[in-house]
């Protein structure tokens, strides 16, 4: 088949068109190369640090930083599995 292209379109008939996008399931061989290629995940880093400010009532609670942005933006988790971003300045070293 003929790729679908914008030129020929408006000379198909509707019971013609074919999708352009197609979805075929994956051979064995190439599921085998799909996971053999994928990494490891990353080691989780202890946690490394204590909230210092009062929000969310989580005032010195010990939590890692998963994530870091723009402006001095952190995103958090905390021991329990709670995850919010906040600023880099709420935080201690442990």
């Amino acid at each position: 088949m003929d790729p679908l292209h914008m030129d020929d379109a408006a000379n198909r008939s509707v019971g013609q068109l074919e999708p352009a996008i197609r979805i075929l399931p994956l051979t064995d061989a190439q599921a085998a190369g799909a996971t053999s290629q994928q990494r490891a995940p990353a080691a989780i880093p202890s946690i490394a640090y204590v909230y210092r400010w009062d929000r969310q009532g989580r005032k010195g609670q010990r939590c890692r930083v998963f994530a870091r942005g723009t402006m001095n933006s952190v995103g958090l988790e905390f021991e329990d599995g709670f995850r919010m971003v906040s600023s880099g300045n709420a935080l201690r070293r442990a």
